[in-house]
């Protein structure tokens, strides 16, 4: 899972560069931790899940 959201987020950034720096803790988070990891609702540095995959542009 890891791998799968990790290639969206550069995906994202290919169109934004700008977003970069802003998205550098949610980058550093996936690869710092395991597809069971930020899956698990009991991890306290954070996890994801979704049915669906957004992106706020504001």
């Amino acid at each position: 899972m890891n791998e799968l959201i990790l290639n969206v987020v550069n995906k994202y950034l290919e169109v934004f560069p700008e977003e970069s720096d802003r998205q550098q803790y949610l980058i550093k988070y996936l690869k710092s931790h395991t597809s069971t990891q930020i899956a698990d609702w009991n991890n306290f540095d954070g996890h994801i899940v979704a049915t669906r995959f957004y992106i706020c542009i504001v």
